[in-house]
């Protein structure tokens, strides 16, 4: 249901430079038409067998996000008009009857179920509808009536920014159209993917007689994940459809779906009460006795007991289900906890009263869930705006923060000129998350608050050890391009306390090797590897070296590089194969399985040496697009095009000076996304493809952050910029020479400006001793750089510059 409100008439005057308007209509069985404020009318006669409702697809030329909002002009019938909006980024997603949604993972920072329906009175005056959930990122927007012997005549529809658009303090421009396009759609993507504090909209309303819960995802207490048996007792009311809680919930857990309709009671073992991604398990559905009343407060308990669920409603025992054994869909211990709110699409109820305690009567959790207690509520469940400033892993989904996305989306965000107080706010949030024993939380909703207390953090802090590794060396990487120290003393002993820990997991072999539910993936479908993960090795391997960097005494550094050191050693012996050029993804997988992503930071982070086969093993030389996984079982049965494992293997290709190469594969996998004549072009880009260019499934997100990797490497090895020390304060700049002759880059950075603008002279009949190119480099007061140019060349300047310099030209020869 949408909320409703009268037409302010300074609406779209005062806000027009934040309001996005649709680019094109295109009415059921016609061809797209430019958009016109006031010219979609939909109408209906009796609507038979034959005849189906009237209907338009609005397509805003790419992905764009913010409040929905429907002027009305005038709304015509018999009765209430029922009209129904579904929400998608891929063109497929909007011929479904949900869009490219539902969505269940982690957050409530946006609409879960990607269709709303709006219920229209008859009016000849113009009113507008303000939805109450934001649609954070779509291109297509489809609109059906679905009231018979009706029509409604549109006025403007569009979306009010959530926040002014950021403008980049970086740019980037090449000879090469189409990696200029790659760049600003990735740095769009980033954008996108970045929360400035207080963004989000709650997605609950807390009034004086208790909580107001839309059908949403299942959002769990985070005090209660590690709970096991208790006793939850609180009241609901039903506003529209019915009421749902669930019990055991985690991220997925016990789902009761109490009906008004069909006055039912209804339990679901899953993420929500339908299946997606992942599978629901039905676990009965009882008829309800019409002694229990639905009409006003319904008091509910749940009693747990070992592997049993007891129901009363209004002190009538309802149910009871045996034998749950509910299995986390990120792997760990069986769930025990907790006590979540939310609901099927379209249904809202009202609750209060919430009560927990434990087997021997001791409260383990109070709220009324009342006005009293909302910053407290919005809190505990996740579901207030979001606390600090914070990147995300998608636009539209899963939009949580997590440790692995981060050691992209920070560079993206440095060398893109965006703003870092969104990288520092999810090194806050996600290490302030952190168990006795040393792990690191590596996951949360962009709604979780920082996490202050001597208690263990909820469980849904962890996906996965690498994770929690590669979120070090994003922090390493903040710091050389922040110098924010502060940030870095105040969160280095969580980092050390990591190290510690992962130490604690060493094998006879002197690899490290932990529980599978500490060894998932970039890829959740794919589960974890068992036994010795090269995925883990090689994070903990780099975050050791990042540790040594942002370590403050010498003999800790020699520490941590002698750990480091071993470790490679032991890596090199155990997992890497000199003969294939294959660096094994793990122990138990097969030896000739190549795993992209694996291979190539193994040869980047310079643990293995450039090989024959190491082209093929990335996919540079194929002419179709490659495959993340091969030769690897179920993994490759996936055939998923990642641009996250590609990523990876770009920037082993630029590691091994094979730029052509590392070119020629970037342009082969993100050109397909930056192709703005394609239905699914986002103008940002993509989660995953299939080996055809398109996205993965209709439900793919097509504004991802990990996908950004074409942000920071073009300008790191085209231009050859990277920040040595602290705040920029030491620059390196290794240009690579390729067939991209004219490079410009500048940003302002913490430091000031920096610009480098490079021009290649074509090789063919270039004598000896002549001009191959020219340099032009611009530098801040306090900064200083070292240039080396490609092999075989020489430079007419210092090795070292010193600024401030302002547009010094420098000539390389060959």
């Amino acid at each position: 249901m949408a909320k409703m409100t009268t037409t302010n008439t300074d609406f779209f005057d005062s806000t027009l430079d934040t309001v996005i308007l649709p680019k094109s209509i295109a009415f059921q069985g016609h061809r797209a038409q430019s958009f016109v404020p006031g010219a979609i009318e939909l109408s209906n006669d009796a609507i038979g067998e034959a005849q189906s409702c009237a209907s338009v697809v609005l397509d805003y030329g790419r992905c764009e996000g913010g409040m929905p909002f429907f002027e009305i002009n005038r709304a015509q019938g018999h009765q209430t008009l029922v009209v129904k909006v579904v929400y998608s980024e891929t063109a497929q997603g909007i011929d479904t009857e949900t869009g490219d949604g539902p969505f269940f993972f982690f957050s409530n920072t946006m609409d879960t179920y990607r269709t709303i329906q709006l219920d229209i009175a008859p009016s000849e005056k113009s009113f507008t509808i303000l939805p109450f959930y934001a649609q954070y990122s779509q291109r297509y927007q489809k609109i059906t009536l679905v009231s018979p012997n009706a029509s409604v005549t549109f006025g403007n529809i569009g979306f009010k920014r959530t926040r002014p658009s950021a403008i980049p303090k970086a740019h980037l421009t090449t000879s090469d159209e189409e990696l200029n396009r790659i760049w600003e759609d990735g740095v769009r993507t980033a954008e996108m993917c970045s929360l400035v504090l207080g963004e989000t909209k709650p997605a609950w309303e807390i009034t004086s007689e208790g909580a107001r819960i839309r059908g949403q995802h299942w959002a769990p207490c985070r005090w209660g994940t590690r709970w096991t048996d208790k006793t939850i007792t609180f009241q609901t009311r039903i506003e529209r459809c019915g009421a749902s809680w669930g019990v055991h919930m985690v991220t997925n857990g016990l789902i009761f779906c109490l009906d008004l309709t069909s006055r039912t009671l209804r339990a679901v073992e899953g993420l929500a009460d339908q299946a997606t991604v992942f599978p629901c398990t039905e676990r009965g559905q009882w008829p309800l006795p019409e002694t229990i009343d639905l009409t006003g407060w319904i008091s509910v308990r749940v009693q747990t007991v070992d592997q049993s669920a007891l129901i009363w409603l209004n002190d009538v025992q309802v149910s009871t289900i045996d034998n749950l054994s509910i299995r986390p869909v990120l792997g760990g211990k069986i769930n025990s906890g907790s006590i979540a709110f939310g609901g099927p699409s379209g249904w809202i109820a009202m609750f209060r009263g919430l009560l927990v305690k434990a087997a021997d009567g001791h409260v383990l959790y109070e709220n009324d869930l009342s006005l009293a207690d909302k910053e407290r509520t919005y809190a505990d469940f996740q579901v207030g705006s979001n606390p600090v400033p914070c990147t995300i892993d998608g636009a539209k989904r899963d939009r949580a923060c997590f440790g692995g996305d981060l050691f992209v989306t920070g560079r993206s965000i440095a060398y893109g000129g965006l703003n870092h107080d969104a990288v520092a706010g999810t090194i806050r949030l996600l290490t302030s998350h952190q168990t006795t024993d040393g792990y690191l939380g590596n996951l949360c909703s962009a709604q979780a608050p920082v996490h202050e207390t001597n208690v263990d953090p909820p469980s849904y802090a962890f996906y996965s050890l690498s994770y929690a590794l590669l979120l070090v060396v994003a922090i390493k990487d903040y710091w050389l391009h922040t110098g924010d120290a502060v940030l870095i003393d105040k969160v280095y002993p969580a980092m050390l306390k990591l190290q510690e820990f992962v130490q604690r997991h060493l094998n006879q072999e002197g690899l490290v090797e932990v529980s599978p539910e500490l060894s998932m993936t970039w890829f959740p479908l794919g589960g974890p590897i068992f036994g010795v993960s090269a995925v883990v090795n090689l994070a903990y391997y780099d975050s050791l070296r990042a540790m040594s960097i942002l370590a403050s005494g010498t003999d800790e550094k020699k520490r941590l590089t002698l750990l480091a050191e071993n470790l490679r050693d032991r890596m090199v012996e155990h997992l890497w194969n000199k003969s294939t050029g294959i660096f094994r993804m793990g122990t138990t997988l097969p030896e000739d399985g190549v795993c992209q992503d694996v291979v190539a930071y193994a040869t980047s982070l310079g643990i293995i040496p450039g090989h024959p086969n190491l082209q093929a093993h990335l996919g540079a030389q194929d002419t179709q697009l490659p495959l993340a996984f091969r030769g690897l079982g179920h993994w490759s049965d996936s055939k998923v095009v990642s641009p996250y494992a590609t990523g990876y293997a770009v920037e082993a290709l630029f590691s091994q000076k094979l730029g052509d190469s590392a070119l020629n594969l970037l342009k082969r996998v993100w050109g397909s996304m930056a192709d703005r004549t394609k239905p699914n072009f986002s103008g940002c880009h993509w989660e995953a493809m299939r080996l055809d260019g398109e996205p993965y499934s209709h439900d793919t997100s097509l504004a991802h952050a990990w996908s950004t990797w074409p942000v920071f490497l073009l300008p790191r090895y085209l231009a050859g910029l990277r920040s040595t020390g602290p705040g920029w304060e030491s620059i390196e700049i290794t240009p690579l020479r390729t067939k991209i002759r004219h490079i410009s880059y500048d940003i302002d950075t913490c430091k000031g400006k920096i610009a480098i603008v490079i021009d290649w002279v074509q090789e063919s009949g270039i004598e000896r001793g002549s001009t191959v190119g020219t340099v032009r480099l611009t530098l801040p007061a306090g900064a200083k750089a070292t240039l080396t140019v490609p092999d075989g060349c020489t430079r007419d300047c210092a090795e070292t510059i010193v600024g401030p310099v302002l547009d010094l030209m420098i000539q390389i020869k060959n």
